[in-house]
Parts: structure tokens; C-alpha cells; sequence
């Protein structure tokens, strides 16, 4: 099937010069950056779909660990600027999810 495509200034002479680099036709390499934008928009649906499912699946549980979460950031934090130098402690809560889970 034939499309016209009418590319931006600049481009049509970046694209002869790449295919030139690549041996290669002008027409080639839009075939495969259409391809690859094509194959690019499927995995990230994968990884959306993924993700949505995997945050229902564990969202009880990363509730659970929000708290403890909330203060390793601010821990994490406050070692990065040298706010504290060195973790001290560790929440007795996160270490009984930690143990339960073993």
C-alpha cells in the first residue's frame, strides 16, 4: 500500500545521509521506524497491563508497607543529603512483615 508522507524540513537530507551511513534505502529505514514504533507502542501496553494487574495483586499489601515505606524514603533521604550518617534502626513493624514473609 502506497502513503505519501511529507516530512519536516531537514529531514529528508538527515534521512538520506543515515541511510547512506547504513547502506541502505531511505524507504527502508521508514519502514523499520515504523516497525520499531510499532513493536515499541505493543510492549508498553504489555508493561501497562502488567503493572495495572500487579499493583491490584499486591496493593493490600504494599498498604500495609506504606507506613514503613513513607519513613525509609525519609531515611533514604536524610543519609543522601548527611542529614544522619549512618541507619540506626529499622521499624519494628517493616521487621515483622520482613519475618513473616520468611
Amino acid at each position: 500500500m502506497a502513503t505519501n508522507l511529507r516530512r519536516r524540513d531537514g529531514q529528508t537530507e538527515a534521512l538520506k545521509q543515515r541511510a547512506e551511513q547504513e547502506g541502505t534505502s531511505m524507504h527502508a529505514l521508514l519502514l523499520r521506524a515504523v516497525d520499531d514504533y510499532l513493536a515499541w507502542t505493543a510492549r508498553q501496553a504489555v508493561v501497562r497491563r502488567t503493572a495495572k494487574e500487579q499493583a491490584a495483586e499486591w496493593s493490600e499489601l504494599m498498604e500495609r508497607l506504606r507506613p514503613d515505606l513513607d519513613a525509609a524514603e525519609r531515611l533514604v533521604i536524610d543519609v543522601a543529603t548527611g542529614a544522619t550518617d549512618e541507619i540506626k534502626v529499622i521499624s519494628p513493624g517493616l521487621r515483622d512483615l520482613v519475618l513473616d514473609a520468611m
